[in-house]
């Protein structure tokens, strides 16, 4: 009889379970064996045997007497070793066809010891055992057949599984699969592009291969920044990203903090222009926050306001990684003026600021800025150009120029100082010993603010100055600087100063009286109309007689040998 097909895990203790049953009627199988088993070919020839065994016994008392014995135990035997060798085929075809479990398989006796019975092989072997032996009921007691027989193999050796049987497809057949992508990004952009329905950017192949997409001026679409900040999340290449000019939306600013969050390359990002504005920065501020890798900002021209600034002023303060940032043209004023001031007194990392074109001319916003440049101790540059800084800063300004020590670039052009305003700074200068460029052009500190600022960089007014570079462009000064300057070009060559220029420096220089002579003669020996009277004033040297000549006889002589000059 057949059993059910076993579960895989249940295999291992049906084999047992078959082997105990096997042991327990081992004993007794050939006392319940069916007597039309033995009539065969080879038992009716022992039969034939026996009986003329026996008859030649009987007749001849003179042979040997157990040799007949002999030869039919030997017969037995052999009888009985065939039919347990086909009683073991019968098992193992019997297991095949029962046992329907792609894990095992039976040794064929034919084949050699590593040859494996595919499923083909089971099923022509059971229908040949079927067709010669239909009437025969088999059972597992019944059969005999010992562990070493059974062979369980390898699951990956008998059946390998292919790459994609057909599930792959019938399981996606109601949802898209979910792509796989490369590091560089540029299959997912194109995807993701194309999945907004916007025309994609051409270059952004050749982008994603660099170490900085450029797209400034482009006229981006905002929805676009999904597709180009999803390529860069896993991209190893791209460090810098450059949107200036491309106006932002909320939406837009939201991928950008996702990929603040996701990116650990970046390194720049430059937003100027974008008008994000204070709730663009709100967005920004997570990415911002948890980002260890950007170290350069740009949020110029992005109309933050003192609203955005207050938002912004908190995170860069707890930023221990930026050290570039820019916020120029974002109307800031004396309303973030302190949150700007906490924001320098407890960074530790910020080595670059640019506050040019706000407005912290206020005496309390110019206060608390020069309050918070003074305490802060590792910043190296700052613009603080066009703020109309006017007399009302300069008391802050000068405590600054005198107490801090480690700014080396200020930018102070483009102000509202005046002549008093540049005698002061000039006085602050000679006590600076930290600043190597400074730049105080298109202040209309006039002649005598600039004398003073020149002045001040000769080594007796300042021994302990380390300025390198001096910009007072567009300022014009009297030429009584002029032994100021040659005296810094002598002592200290490494010093550059530029000036718009000096007024009255130059010198006076007349005509060549010689020269005006010898023209008039010229003029004169080719003066006649008659051309038989012109001479060359040239010809007439060469014929006077190397004497000295009185002026009458130089005037006077033969037209046919001189010619007649007044000179």
């Amino acid at each position: 009889m057949l059993m059910d097909d076993p579960e895989p895990q249940d295999l291992d203790g049906t084999l047992k379970k078959l082997q105990m049953r096997y042991e327990r009627a081992e004993w007794d199988e050939w006392e319940d064996e069916d007597d039309n088993e033995y009539k065969g070919e080879d038992y009716e020839e022992v039969e034939v045997e026996e009986s003329k065994e026996s008859t030649s016994l009987e007749s001849s008392q003179e042979s040997v007497p157990d040799f007949g014995v002999v030869q039919v135990e030997k017969r037995k035997q052999s009888i009985l070793r065939r039919k347990a060798e086909k009683k073991s085929d019968a098992f193992r075809k019997l297991i095949a066809a029962s046992i329907n479990y792609p894990g095992c398989g039976m040794k064929n006796e034919t084949a050699s010891i590593e040859t494996i019975i595919t499923p083909d092989d089971e099923e022509s072997d059971i229908q040949t055992s079927g067709s010669s032996s239909t009437s025969k009921n088999y059972s597992f007691p019944d059969t005999e057949i010992s562990d070493s027989q059974l062979k369980l193999l390898n699951l990956f050796n008998v059946y390998p599984i292919p790459d994609d049987p057909g599930n792959v497809r019938a399981f996606w057949a109601l949802y898209n699969p979910v792509p796989t992508y490369t590091n560089d990004g540029i299959k997912r952009f194109a995807d993701t592009m194309k999945a907004l329905n916007i025309r994609p950017i051409s270059c952004m192949n050749d982008l994603l291969r660099s170490d900085a997409i450029n797209l400034r001026y482009y006229g981006l679409d905002p929805r676009a920044v999904k597709a180009i900040c999803e390529s860069i999340y896993n991209n190893t290449s791209v460090q810098s990203l450059d949107l200036k000019d491309n106006w932002l939306t909320l939406d837009a600013c939201e991928h950008l903090k996702n990929l603040l969050l996701e990116t650990e390359i970046l390194e720049s990002m430059n937003l100027s222009g974008c008008k994000i504005g204070s709730e663009g920065v709100k967005n920004l501020l997570p990415g911002i926050t948890e980002n260890w890798s950007l170290v350069e900002l740009d949020l110029s021209n992005c109309a933050l306001g003192d609203e955005g600034m207050n938002i912004l002023a908190p995170v860069i303060k707890d930023n221990q990684l930026l050290q570039t940032l820019n916020l120029a043209d974002n109307q800031l004023g004396s309303e973030c003026a302190q949150a700007l001031q906490a924001m320098l007194t407890h960074n530790t990392k910020l080595l670059h600021l640019n506050l040019s074109w706000n407005g912290f001319f206020t005496k309390e916003a110019s206060i608390a800025l020069f309050k918070g440049l003074v305490e802060n101790k590792t910043l190296l540059s700052i613009n603080l150009s066009w703020n109309a800084f006017n007399k009302e800063t300069l008391p802050s300004l000068s405590t600054f120029l005198q107490q801090n020590q480690t700014l080396q670039i200020l930018n102070l052009s483009g102000n509202r100082f005046d002549e008093q305003a540049g005698t002061i700074i000039a006085k602050s200068l000679a006590k600076n010993i930290g600043l190597q460029k400074l730049y105080l052009g298109d202040n209309p500190v006039k002649q005598t603010g600039g004398s003073a600022l020149i002045h001040v960089l000769i080594p007796e007014q300042s021994p302990e100055s380390t300025l390198q570079y001096v910009n007072l462009e567009n300022l014009w000064v009297n030429k009584d600087v002029l032994p100021d300057l040659e005296k810094i070009e002598r002592e200290r060559p490494w010093l550059r100063v530029e000036l718009g220029g000096i007024f009255s420096n130059y010198k006076v220089v007349g005509p060549d009286e010689g020269m005006i002579y010898f023209k008039r003669a010229l003029y004169e020996g080719i003066k006649p109309k008659k051309k038989k009277q012109r001479r060359e004033f040239g010809h007439f040297i060469l014929s006077l007689e190397d004497k000295l000549n009185t002026r009458g006889e130089f005037t006077y002589f033969d037209l046919s040998d001189r010619i007649f000059l007044y000179c």
